[in-house]
């Protein structure tokens, strides 16, 4: 009996196989970029939040399976500086049946050494496991089931030691989930912290979970704060009010009122900072919960302050890809059962003066200085691509493509779709395979 039950065991397990991987083919790749991830979740001793951030990752000239690494810690409101590394000691290959591309599991050593001048300052160490997958001759963090419950991903589990007092406390963090909490991540399909737990750094973070609660406005500015410019850091709070059926926010840099904006009445707000126009400074989205467009304000340095911006054309689902330099929309056409995704990039004068163009005709063109570059439309039942159109800034159409493979889209729609494509391959293979 309990040679059949190992059989058994045996044959479920073919379809998910870890072997060794050779070191040297996957040590010629740079992995800085996966390591300078900064979507970290973190806690130290019984529970308290753990801040970390990269300020920079990159690889040895001489070593390599070492990577250099520079950052910030912060706990409560206690920010110290670290220098260290990561030093891969193997890796593993995760042959997952039906995918087309190779998975891997890098594993390594880090040490993290925060500055023994700065209070509270001690040393992370422990062990890394990221997963990975090479496409192409390319190294890509493994995302692809990024969006299935439990996903997680670049899990460093180990410990901190006080250089004053030689305590050592468990000092775990990672990618969307945190291995070995203790019991802080009580959440099935998301990070969710333990009602118990929550007092112990965490209270902004959940409050996000509930657009509807008091604080939820002040939690949305402390999650987006960046903390670790400490001194040069611009603090970025909001008051949002109604008075005589107009609606406007005030808008504080670290507690000093800059100014008033005008919003929609009559509506309530999600706040978003990100670099809308990639200029190097975070600019602010006030967008209804109930609509589908964004109001959007650009820091202006010249000025110090927002200027607002024209933006109707950016409706629906959002995304801003900063290594493309564009803004992403999601839309559907029910009617024609279509899913509609359109590519906008930011014009300026600069970007005008180095087209070999009509200026006039871009200029006439372009009020919204959000400019369509590209669209792509698919079916919602059949896979592929229906159809992919390119513009110039002017607006008129640059090129056409009907039933495009992925290998013929735009290159940065491939970028954009990479996930999206290997999901297709593995759900075609699965179908042959019945």
């Amino acid at each position: 009996m309990l040679k059949k039950v190992l059989i058994f065991i045996l044959l479920s397990v073919t379809s998910y196989q870890v072997t060794c991987a050779k070191d040297a083919n996957c040590l010629k790749y740079d992995y800085s970029h996966l390591l300078m991830n900064n979507n970290i979740l973190g806690c130290i001793g019984n529970g308290q939040r753990l801040y970390i951030h990269f300020d920079t990752v990159y690889k040895d000239k001489e070593k390599a399976e070492l990577y250099h690494v520079v950052g910030k810690t912060r706990v409560k409101d206690n920010i110290c500086s670290f220098t260290g590394n990561v030093n891969i000691s193997r890796f593993k290959q995760v042959d997952t049946e039906y995918y087309p591309v190779k998975h891997y599991k890098m594993i390594a050593k880090y040490e993290f050494k925060e500055d023994t001048k700065q209070y509270g300052a001690g040393i992370f160490s422990g062990r890394l496991e990221s997963d990975f997958f090479i496409y192409k001759d390319s190294v890509y963090m493994d995302e692809i089931n990024n969006e299935g419950d439990g996903y997680c991903n670049n899990q460093y589990k180990g410990v901190w030691k006080s250089y004053k007092t030689n305590v050592i406390k468990k000092a775990n963090f990672g990618i969307d989930r945190i291995p070995d909490d203790g019991g802080l991540d009580v959440g099935c399909s998301e990070f969710m912290v333990d009602r118990s737990k929550q007092h112990l750094g965490w209270e902004t973070y959940m409050m996000l979970i509930s657009p509807d609660s008091k604080g939820y406005h002040q939690a949305l500015a402390e999650e987006q704060r960046e903390w670790w410019k400490k001194d040069k850091e611009k603090f970025v709070t909001w008051e949002i009010k109604t008075e005589k059926r107009k609606a406007f926010a005030n808008i504080y840099i670290n507690n000093k009122y800059i100014q008033s904006v005008n919003l929609i009445s009559s509506f309530e707000y999600t706040v978003e900072q990100d670099d809308y126009n990639f200029d190097g400074h975070r600019d602010i989205c006030f967008s209804p919960r109930d609509n589908s467009s964004g109001i959007y304000f650009l820091w202006s340095p010249n000025e110090v302050k927002y200027i607002k911006t024209k933006a109707d054309n950016i409706t629906g689902l959002r995304y801003t890809v900063p290594e493309l330099k564009v803004i992403i929309t999601l839309n559907y056409d029910n009617k024609n059962n279509c899913v509609i995704w359109q590519m906008y990039q930011y014009i300026n004068n600069n970007y005008i003066n180095k087209q070999n163009t009509n200026k006039r005709s871009i200029n006439q063109h372009i009020d919204n200085p959000f400019v369509l570059y590209s669209r792509l439309t698919s079916n919602y039942t059949t896979p592929g691509y229906l159809l992919e159109e390119t513009f110039n800034p002017d607006g008129t159409v640059l090129s056409i493509k009907r039933n495009p493979t992925y290998d013929q889209l735009n290159p940065k729609w491939q970028y954009y779709r990479l996930y999206e494509h290997l999901d297709e391959i593995y759900n075609k293979n699965t179908d042959y395979s019945e």
